[in-house]
């Protein structure tokens, strides 16, 4: 039986865990997660955090941080300060949550970002960090008959240089076929956002969305090999009560096609004495 990797996007619970980060995680892994993904701090410092998960039973695989992307002078010496952050909480994966693409992206737009995700890949792998970039919407953009903006953005970039992380949600509301993009991008993917909506757009569970993952999921190769994170912005309920809701919705469409969620978290783990059964993982994650 297939063992899934399924981790919270912690927008999902922003506020609760604003509130009380502590009591907020451990109810995340009570409710079957085994991972997290940050996009803050918290109020905690990076240390702290690394402890409280680690003594919850969590891991960190990646983390989003904000990007100054409008002021030039100021980008790489916040992405430095982002990417320490990153390393001393204990994850292994850096992730640029956007970036400003134009509806009409012109040439030297392009040239810029590619120069840009070229030097932050390098400031990462100084610090011993995966470079991710998540898609937003205009990423899939058609530029000519077979390409897409992302394509241009990325194409002097190797795998090792960047990595993706799929937001399924957008690339639907982008008007294209997650299944068909994920293929594609595949070999570069490392996590995926689960999210979907209903008709206005807005967010809600992942079962009573326009989206439909009893469809996709199953059609996505080497899954097992990701991370999949679960992301909801707008509650009708509570936000752990959707929190909850989405796991078991998600879990059960893979236990229907063979598969479970994984129990153990030792692969993402980060530690520095000896040697465990993830450290194989730990470039990785």
């Amino acid at each position: 039986m297939e063992e899934y990797q399924i981790g919270l996007q912690m927008y999902a619970v922003k506020h609760v865990a604003e509130d009380d980060l502590i009591t907020t995680l451990k109810k995340i892994k009570k409710i079957g997660y085994n991972a997290i993904e940050l996009v803050g701090y918290y109020s905690f410092s990076p240390g702290a955090i690394r402890q409280i998960t680690k003594k919850i039973g969590l891991v960190i695989p990646s983390v989003h941080v904000p990007l100054r992307i409008y002021d030039e002078q100021k980008i790489e010496k916040d992405f430095e300060r982002s990417a320490q952050f990153v390393a001393e909480v204990g994850s292994r994966n850096i992730v640029i949550p956007w970036l400003p693409i134009r509806e009409k992206i012109k040439q030297h737009e392009v040239v810029f970002l590619q120069q840009l995700l070229k030097t932050l890949a390098k400031i990462a792998a100084n610090h011993k960090i995966q470079l991710v970039l998540h898609n937003f919407s205009r990423e899939f953009m058609t530029v000519d008959s077979d390409r897409f903006v992302i394509d241009q953005i990325i194409e002097n970039l190797d795998e090792h240089q960047i990595r993706l992380e799929l937001d399924i949600g957008k690339i639907y509301m982008n008007g294209h076929d997650p299944v068909e993009v994920y293929n594609r991008y595949e070999s570069r993917t490392q996590f995926l956002h689960l999210r979907s909506v209903k008709e206005g757009r807005s967010d809600c569970l992942l079962e009573h969305g326009v989206i439909d993952y009893k469809r996709i999921l199953p059609q996505l190769n080497n899954l097992k090999d990701k991370v999949m994170y679960i992301e909801q912005q707008v509650h009708l309920q509570r936000a752990l009560e959707d929190a909850q809701m989405n796991f078991q919705y998600v879990t059960q469409i893979l236990q229907a096609s063979g598969g479970q969620a994984r129990a153990d978290v030792g692969q993402y783990q980060s530690g520095t004495h000896g040697m465990n059964n993830g450290q194989k993982y730990q470039n990785q994650y």
